[in-house]
């Protein structure tokens, strides 16, 4: 990453000398690009730097580890204030003016709250649920995240928060656990609202330290936690393969069209997409078995999941397809993919499975023609190299699906693997001539 930014600047300089263009605007392009990056702000000195502290802080650890038991409970506790007034005093004394000792400090400022927990629990010998004492690390180390400069530190806080969601929400025995039979039994209204404390305090900070051109990660977290709720044991779980498909699905598109919205990334959201569909097309295998029924929250919530990701598909315009034919074709494209899971949601009968992996294939095929279509109207080869391989991968995938079963000699291995090669070339010709076309 370091070496992207050193060449940058040195052929914006070359762009200077040239007299394309003046210096000013150079050091506008270099810091509109540099700026935004999350490891690039810190140096090669200052993660050294971090790296000695967190040693020197693992060696003071383990002398006063090996002589743990001789250490009064006043003075372990007195010791571990003193050492956190030092730390924060430090980071605050040197936040503008000694960068190579503040972000170590900062840094460790950040890890010594679960570190005093720990103590203090070690101390009172108090045993209680594990998301406690992360919760409290968290509420801790808020107003830090918050006032800091770092978006390395922020990034580390919105990391622990949805920690906190994914390890705690869906296991028993904690604070923010979600696990319940239904809402008439076991249903607490306090992990709701706890968790979405959380989920509004990692926006908030994400909405404040970064640009919305990295919005595509947390809008990410946010509805893979919303498909866990329908996976594991919640009022919302769902049984059968039908709406936790149609939910999955609904949920991808609604993240490639908020990435559309807010010109971030999309390639993501486009990979949770593929990842759905492509998992669909092995339902060409499907084994019947009995799927218990569906709780009534889990379909109302997955339905309206479902209806909202379609309106979004028509009410959203796609900045990045001005042509309106295009734009139309792609919202069609859209539903349909989240229309086919819909015969599933009703019946697993083998022959309505075998039909969805059907439409799942047709599906994955026309995402890759778009691709290669837009990008040789864009002269984008990367878009045409990516709709190759979606193909080429469908391709190959029910290759082994129809002759899997042939493959138990080594001459079977051998024509297995010349019919790849072929198929690869015809693909590879094709790509190198729907590139050269767009180039004509």
């Amino acid at each position: 990453m370091a070496s992207y930014y050193k060449r940058l600047k040195s052929d914006l300089n070359t762009c200077v000398e040239s007299q394309i263009i003046d210096r000013q605007t150079a050091e506008k392009i270099y810091t509109k690009v540099y700026s935004p990056n999350l490891f690039a702000q810190l140096k090669a000195v200052q993660w050294i730097a971090i790296l000695a502290g967190i040693f020197i802080a693992g060696g003071l650890s383990l002398i006063i580890a090996h002589n743990w038991e001789d250490i009064p409970n006043m003075v372990k506790m007195a010791g571990f204030l003193l050492i956190y007034a030092t730390v924060a005093a430090i980071a605050i004394k040197t936040k503008n003016s000694k960068p190579l000792i503040n972000a170590p400090t900062e840094v460790l400022w950040f890890f010594l709250p679960i570190i005093g927990i720990g103590l203090y629990a070690q101390i009172f010998n108090l045993s209680s649920d594990p998301a406690k004492p992360y919760l409290i690390w968290a509420i801790l180390s808020l107003p830090l995240a918050f006032l800091s400069e770092r978006k390395l530190l922020t990034s580390l806080h919105i990391i622990l928060l949805f920690g906190l969601l994914f390890f705690n929400n869906f296991n028993a025995g904690n604070i923010l656990s979600l696990k319940a039979a239904s809402f008439q039994k076991n249903f607490h209204l306090m992990p709701w609202f706890s968790s979405i404390a959380l989920i509004i305090a990692a926006f908030s900070q994400f909405s404040i330290k970064f640009k919305k051109t990295s919005s595509h990660l947390i809008i990410g977290f946010f509805l893979f936690w919303i498909l866990l709720l329908f996976i594991f044991t919640t009022p919302f779980q769902l049984h059968g393969p039908g709406f936790k498909f149609l939910t999955a699905i609904s949920l991808s598109i609604i993240w490639i069209l908020s990435c559309e919205l807010l010109n971030t990334r999309k390639t993501p959201a486009f990979a949770g997409w593929f990842l759905v569909i492509y998992t669909a097309t092995f339902f060409w295998n499907w084994k019947p078995y009995s799927v218990p029924v569906e709780t009534l929250p889990g379909i109302i919530s997955s339905s309206l999941i479902c209806v909202s990701s379609l309106a979004f598909i028509f009410l959203t315009p796609l900045k990045s397809l001005p042509n309106i034919l295009h734009n139309n074709i792609v919202k069609i494209f859209l539903a349909y993919s989240a229309l086919i899971f819909l015969p599933i949601a009703l019946s697993t009968e083998v022959a309505v499975m075998k039909t969805v992996a059907i439409f799942a294939n047709t599906a994955l095929i026309a995402a890759g023609l778009l691709f290669i279509i837009n990008g040789s109207k864009e002269f984008n080869e990367k878009r045409i190299n990516t709709g190759v391989a979606i193909i080429f991968m469908v391709v190959i995938t029910r290759f082994f699906d129809i002759f899997g079963t042939l493959l138990k000699s080594g001459i079977a291995f051998i024509i297995t693997g010349i019919v790849m090669i072929f198929l690869a070339y015809l693909l590879n010709k094709g790509r190198k001539a729907i590139i050269e076309a767009s180039k004509k």
